[in-house]
């Protein structure tokens, strides 16, 4: 059976053709429900539809005069209505037909796509001079009590010195010492930040999503969840002043990378939904490409214009089935890209189980993959075709990083596993934690690894001053 996924606060009301000419047109006016074909999957709490009795699983029958059999038939008596307008209604609940009448409402005003800016803490002044002495492999680094439950996620440090971690309800530290002292900024985000990326300069962007105060998503989104549209952030000035933008997905976000010319971004439905799409930013955080993946994205990585993009097969259905290499090769969890995101090619040999978590460029048209099961993958063509490479773990492998001494990945119960050769080769190392390490970033000699539990780690890789 065709399975449709509606949300009828999407509707588009015709009513303005027939207007008075004085009169100031009305908003369209939605039902308060999520559709599987006919029936109502889900009703809003305080919507028209709770306060007419409505519940799951009710099937529509009737809406006016009109008969419904389909979706487009509740698409098209919406099309009509205005928010204040009656409509009588019968439906089938338990075997049994009933009756009702609801007064449309109007819809939450959609998500602004105008950047907005706000100044979020001090001038960032970038810290130089001597690196931190550290002789054990492994440093624990004090964070403000605000970090410290279980809330940060994502790191970039740009040396040994300069760093900024992000986690949960808008949390943005930064550092300019090495993470002897931090500076918390104030966003104004409520979000979930999953990713933080930082060039020299002082550039940066964060991606999140699920703020409970953020306006209603518009696009592709998923119906299980709040609509709450995710964000994206933009600084120039390490942090000191940012420009942010609503992206129309109430999705997870945590995949992404940038440069000086924008950001692209890949989204992730969950694991009961693997199902996501990609999004093309300029500086100017304007949208300007954004492209269904038919699988969930959790990794992105840059280098000029190629970018690839890694996370889950395809496992959403279609009927008919989109007519596209994207969603025919189900198969690949990688893909990639030859013009900064604007179209997208599925990666061969990218097959495998589990899913691909993190991936970065290590040379020029050289590219790392890791995953679940401590899957190891490396491209020496830009993502376009992937080889197997021989991992030293079986644990779950989240995130991956460059620096000065190498490549390091890290995941569950601690597991780090280093390349000294671009990718080539691993060993594991025993970073003396069990936590699972979720986030990684290279910082000259030094890697900062952050963990699920609300810890930040200095590493020294073993052989390295």
């Amino acid at each position: 059976m065709r399975l449709f996924t509606f949300i009828a606060a999407l509707s588009f009301s015709l009513s303005l053709a027939w207007a008075e000419p004085a009169s100031q047109p009305r908003p369209p006016g939605i039902m308060g429900v999520v559709l599987t074909d006919t029936t109502i999957a889900r009703v809003a709490p305080g919507s028209p539809a709770e306060k007419a009795g409505l519940r799951s699983g009710d099937r529509i029958l009737q809406m006016g005069d009109r008969q419904i059999d389909n979706r487009d038939a509740v698409t098209a008596v919406l099309s009509l209505k205005s928010a204040g307008d009656a409509i009588e209604m019968a439906y089938e609940r338990d075997g049994a037909t009933h009756k009702t009448a609801l007064v449309l409402a109007a819809a939450p005003a959609a998500a602004s796509t105008t950047p907005t800016t706000r100044v979020a803490g001090p001038a960032w002044v970038r810290g130089r001079g001597a690196e931190p002495e550290q002789q054990p492999l492994v440093t624990l680094i004090q964070l403000p009590q605000a970090a410290r439950s279980g809330g940060i996620r994502g790191v970039s440090f740009i040396d040994a010195l300069n760093g900024w971690i992000v986690g949960d309800k808008g949390l943005c530290l930064r550092t300019s010492d090495g993470g002897a002292n931090w500076t918390r900024l104030d966003l104004g985000s409520g979000a979930t930040l999953r990713a933080v990326r930082f060039n020299s300069d002082g550039e940066g962007w964060i991606c999140g999503d699920s703020d409970p105060d953020a306006p209603p998503a518009r696009g592709h989104v998923l119906t299980d969840r709040p609509v709450n549209a995710a964000q994206l952030l933009h600084t120039r000035d390490g942090g000191a002043n940012w420009e942010s933008v609503w992206m129309p997905t109430n999705f997870n976000v945590p995949a992404m990378a940038a440069t000086a010319q924008g950001a692209v971004l890949g989204s992730f439905g969950g694991d009961a939904h693997s199902d996501g799409s990609t999004f093309v930013y300029g500086a100017d955080l304007n949208l300007q490409k954004k492209q269904r993946a038919f699988r969930g994205l959790l990794g992105m990585a840059m280098q000029g214009e190629r970018v690839i993009g890694v996370g889950s097969a395809v496992s959403v259905g279609f009927f008919p089935p989109p007519q596209t290499p994207l969603f025919a090769q189900k198969n690949c969890r990688a893909i990639w890209s030859v013009d900064g995101g604007q179209t997208w090619e599925p990666s061969a040999a990218s097959g495998g189980r589990g899913k691909l978590r993190a991936v970065i460029f290590v040379a020029p048209k050289v590219a790392v993959a890791v995953g679940d099961n401590g899957e190891v993958c490396r491209s020496a063509d830009s993502g376009e075709t992937w080889e197997q490479v021989r991992s030293p773990t079986q644990e779950n492998l989240l995130a991956l990083a460059s620096g000065d001494s190498g490549l390091l990945a890290v995941g569950g119960k601690g597991v780090a596993v280093v390349s000294r050769d671009a990718g080539k080769t691993w060993e594991a190392i025993a970073p003396e934690t069990k936590d699972n390490l979720i986030s990684a970033s290279g910082g000259g000699k030094f890697f900062y690894v952050t963990s699920a539990q609300g810890t930040l780690l200095r590493l020294r890789l073993p052989g390295n001053p």
